[in-house]
């Protein structure tokens, strides 16, 4: 960073004003180096001169504070961009649903993830998930499914984070069937499992004692070709005798 204060220093001396885009490169590296405070500083002495701060100036502040758990801070640089009539892009509105639901504040991160149907730009699969992820993590399974439900009403297709956080979630709380139908319905709508949906999904049917769908689930898997650490994972399971007489071994060959 201290090149970047000397390039900066060097253009003012020479007459030439660093533009928006300079100062935003020197405020994301500040950030970037946990500098925050001294962005901040500089983020409204730049205000203070007058410059025309733009949204990823703005943007590249709110994560910064997201990301060191100062979410007051970055809510009113909000505020401050919506009263500039900045229009906040779909990565400052995750940046923000990411931090409020690391600091605990899930309602705040539901109603601003519904501010960005009403006022900004619609959110995507990313910023659902990440919610998603956190009211699993919770164990808010009714509220996640509600979400998830609301997702696809609102005309955005869950991906394979999204359904391997709610199966993830939903197999936590003993939910098998529901889990099971979550899993099929990836395969209708041609999703490909990855480890860890088929680990969460085969540890709960196992604690569950649903065997006989263990092995129709290693079946399928058989036809598409799982990672090799799942497959290692049954095979642990039956050499521990979960799994009853079959040899998963013999599946795959």
């Amino acid at each position: 960073m201290a090149i970047a204060w000397k390039v900066v220093k060097a253009m003012c001396e020479s007459g030439v004003a660093p533009d928006v885009v300079t100062y935003s490169f020197l405020l994301d590296g500040l950030c970037q180096g946990q500098h925050l405070d001294l962005a901040v500083v500089l983020f409204n002495q730049l205000i203070k001169r007058g410059m025309a701060l733009d949204v990823w100036s703005y943007s590249i502040l709110i994560d910064g504070c997201c990301k060191n758990q100062r979410i007051g801070e970055a809510m009113n640089f909000l505020k401050e961009m919506h009263l500039r009539n900045l229009v906040p892009h779909i990565v400052t509105y995750t940046s923000l649903i990411d931090g409020l639901c690391k600091s605990g504040r899930l309602s705040s991160a539901w109603r601003l993830l519904n501010e960005m149907h009403n006022n900004g730009p619609p959110p995507d699969v990313v910023a659902y998930s990440t919610l998603l992820h956190a009211l699993c993590k919770s164990e808010h399974f009714d509220q996640a499914i509600l979400l998830f439900n609301q997702m696809i009403r609102r005309g955005l297709a869950p991906d394979v984070w999204s359904y391997t956080i709610l199966i993830n979630g939903v197999c936590k709380s003993e939910r098998i069937d529901e889990a099971v139908n979550l899993f099929k319905d990836m395969h209708l709508k041609n999703l490909v499992p990855d480890t860890i949906t088929y680990i969460s999904l085969v540890d709960a049917l196992c604690r569950s004692g649903r065997f006989s769908y263990v092995w129709q689930l290693v079946n399928e898997m058989h036809d598409n070709a799982p990672p090799l650490d799942v497959i290692n994972y049954i095979d642990a399971l039956y050499r521990n005798q979960h799994l009853g007489s079959k040899c998963l071994a013999s599946a795959y060959c």
